[in-house]
């Protein structure tokens, strides 16, 4: 049947632009935001840096805060 043929090909179309974009993203050495945006498809590689720079990308963009285990005191009620 055609759709036994279609959806194998698909799955290795969606893998093979995601094994493309990760080799991009290492091949130009993008880093933080810059990465965060081309990896997620919201910019082009070529303006990657450029828009990470102007501040622009951080609207588009959730950075996570990476918190100690122990670092809650955010969250204790003071007495």
């Amino acid at each position: 049947m055609i759709v036994d043929k279609l959806i194998p090909h698909a799955v290795e179309s969606i893998f093979r632009a995601e094994r493309d974009r990760l080799f991009n993203a290492d091949k130009k050495k993008l880093k933080g935001v810059a990465r965060l945006l081309y990896l997620d498809g919201k910019v082009k590689l070529s303006k990657a840096n450029d828009v990470a720079d102007s501040g622009k990308g951080l609207a588009f963009t959730k950075v996570r805060v990476d918190k100690g285990e122990g670092d809650d005191s955010f969250f204790k009620k003071k007495k």
